[in-house]
């Protein structure tokens, strides 16, 4: 059996593989300046430098933290989703 079906078998063990690879591996405990792949989360950012708070939809997000386009958005005050194909 391969950790990939050990840590999906449960929904305990789903929990810390999900926290390993959010937080841990992408390190997504950290504060950075950016957190797109090529700068677009601070374009919006700046877009949006008045608003303090509001709402976004991002759909094809491959990951909250890992090239995200909205996190420097959600560290800000904003409440949004995250859509996905891939469940983790």
């Amino acid at each position: 059996m391969s950790l990939k079906n050990l840590f999906f078998k449960t929904n305990f063990t789903y929990k810390i593989y999900l926290y390993y690879n959010l937080f841990l591996r992408h390190k997504g405990y950290l504060n950075r300046k950016q957190y797109s792949q090529w700068g677009e989360d601070q374009y919006i950012n700046e877009f949006f430098k008045d608003k303090k708070k509001g709402t976004y939809l991002d759909i094809g997000c491959f990951n909250p933290f890992m090239y995200s386009n909205t996190c420097l958005l959600y560290k800000k005050g904003w409440r949004g989703i995250n859509i996905d194909i891939n469940p983790t």
